[in-house]
């Protein structure tokens, strides 16, 4: 059955690409920090790859842009990125693809570079992406009473390609490999929970699927997104090991109490074999992105968790906010008690293009632990 992909959306899909190429130069440290540094977009960078003519395709046709990442978070501490891209459509009615290269560094240390590829090609009917990137990472891991110092160095690569049943559902195939080290200076002894994996090679392989129903994949109004990714992981090294993993996100949208308002509800599913290593293992703040945690403070073989955002505007001025609230369980734990773990916060908002809804995120928070952590990034937490 043959079928159209509409174009309706290629702008705020073009910015979408460029909040993705910002991504991907620290994409490869998401087993730390994710979502801890998305692409911070000025008015000029947002430039357009025009469409609709046959002389405006192919790659020589494309647009060079520049993207500095700033980032705060609890894992890492405070940094920036910098990624370089070219910008391009395959053909007239697909989305745009991307090659970019970047590197970031924060402030206690970790730094990184990656290499980035997406393509959108036949009318958006299939899309690959790969990813590479060399990372070196410096961050704290609680063990009953102590907090461990830990160095986590090593590669990454990661592939993946869908293919579009209908322009809102896809299913593909991934393919990951990396190769980490571990080590610490607290007296060179690793917590027992992360001594087996001080020095592996992981090759995953698995399906990706998305159904996505959104009006915008930037700052979404109404409608939902669906994700269900599961994979197989092959681990040598220290250890030699097999495990399975399996992650279902939802999220949801509607109009708030004014029409320029949202109300936002996200959802997250987790589970792990339990001989997983604890980098992959499900993860509150890692694997759901709940903010009021630091990755490494909640990590077990299960996980669900539950997350929702009243999100606002001050009039037609550029500045908003949001108010959050979120709530995880982890199961079968590597490092703290299990139970319930919560976080609730508020956050401004400032608009950094008339183009695009692209947002500038200060977020403060306090959990359950009576902690309180602040995180820095651009565009929306889901």
């Amino acid at each position: 059955m043959s079928h159209t992909f509409s174009n309706k959306y290629s702008h705020r899909r073009t910015a979408k690409a460029l909040l993705q190429t910002g991504v991907a130069v620290v994409a490869l440290v998401v087993h730390a920090a994710p979502g801890f540094a998305q692409a911070s977009l000025s008015e000029d960078s947002l430039a357009v790859v025009p469409k609709g003519k046959e002389s405006d395709i192919g790659f020589s046709n494309g647009s060079f842009i520049a993207v500095p990442i700033p980032f705060s978070n609890p894992t890492l501490g405070n940094g920036l990125a910098a990624g370089v891209a070219w910008l391009f459509s395959a053909d007239e009615n697909s989305n745009t693809s991307s090659i970019g290269f970047g590197g970031f560094r924060s402030d206690n240390g970790s730094e990184g570079v990656a290499f980035s590829l997406d393509l959108s090609f036949l009318s958006d009917r299939y899309s690959v992406s790969f990813l590479a990137g060399d990372v070196s990472l410096e961050y704290d891991f609680t063990s009953g009473p102590f907090d461990f110092p830990l160095k986590q160095t090593g590669e990454l690569y990661k592939l993946e390609g869908s293919y579009g049943f209908t322009p809102e559902f896809s299913v593909g195939l991934g393919v990951n490999y990396a190769e980490t080290t571990l080590s610490t200076n607290f007296n060179g002894i690793l917590p027992p929970e992360v001594s087996l994996a001080a020095d592996l090679e992981v090759f995953k392989f698995g399906i990706i699927s998305q159904w996505d129903r959104r009006d915008n994949d930037i700052y979404p109004t109404t409608g939902s997104l669906v994700t269900l990714d599961i994979f197989r992981g092959d681990v040598t090294g220290s250890v030699d090991l097999d495990y399975d993993k399996a992650v279902v996100q939802g999220s949801y949208f509607r109009a708030g109490l004014r029409s320029q308002d949202v109300i936002a509800f996200s959802a997250t599913g987790c589970k792990t074999s339990n001989n997983a290593p604890f980098f992959d293992a499900c993860s509150i703040g890692l694997t759901d992105g709940l903010r009021g945690f630091s990755v490494t403070d909640y990590i077990g073989d299960s996980l669900v968790s539950v997350q929702a955002e009243y999100r606002g505007r001050f009039g037609d001025s550029p500045f908003g906010y949001a108010a959050f609230a979120g709530a995880g369980v982890v199961n079968g734990t590597l490092t703290s008690e299990a139970g319930t773990h919560s976080a609730a916060g508020l956050g401004l908002r400032y608009r950094l293009s008339n183009s695009f809804p692209v947002d500038f995120s200060a977020d403060v928070t306090i959990n359950s632990d009576d902690d309180t952590l602040y995180y820095i990034y651009v565009g929306q937490s889901f």
